[in-house]
């Protein structure tokens, strides 16, 4: 589970998106899923507009910047990741849209950021707990799945 802090194309506003992602040879890829719908979900739009993210892997914090990637290099990604999650290669066979991803790519200049976007832990997608020293609060983020569900639960 990765946490991705993106900036809404219309609205500015800062949203926190729990997502799935492959890790190869020091490349990160995110999957922007939008459930069975045949639509580019909304977060996969607003980083097409605003690719400035800070995304969080576990205790690693780090800016980046999100690159759209398509064509045979996307296939190629996307069959690594069913082949690893079954999962994602039975939900692409629901749909006909194409699961758009991006690749972070870090920004040269690091993240001073250390602290847990949600002060949270995740094992599973949308199953977040709070941390049991209470972690930060961040009342003022929208927290979505990338479909733009907004996500409940303590946060």
């Amino acid at each position: 589970m990765l946490l991705l802090r993106i900036y809404g194309a219309r609205s500015g506003l800062e949203r926190v998106n729990p997502m799935r992602y492959l890790e190869e040879l020091g490349h990160v890829f995110v999957f922007a899923s939008n459930a069975d719908a045949d639509t580019d979900p909304d977060c996969y739009r607003n980083l097409v507009v605003n690719s400035g993210v800070t995304a969080e892997i576990g205790a690693d914090t780090f800016a980046a910047t999100a690159e759209p990637i398509v064509g045979t290099e996307r296939d190629r990604i996307y069959a690594v990741q069913a082949d690893l999650n079954p999962g994602f290669g039975e939900y692409q066979m629901k749909t006909t849209q194409v699961t758009p991803m991006v690749e972070l790519i870090r920004d040269e200049v690091g993240s001073d950021e250390s602290v847990n976007l949600l002060g949270a832990t995740c094992s599973e997608p949308l199953n977040c707990e709070r941390q049991s020293d209470g972690g930060p609060q961040y009342d003022e983020l929208a927290v979505t799945d990338c479909a733009g569900v907004e996500v409940a639960g303590g946060f």
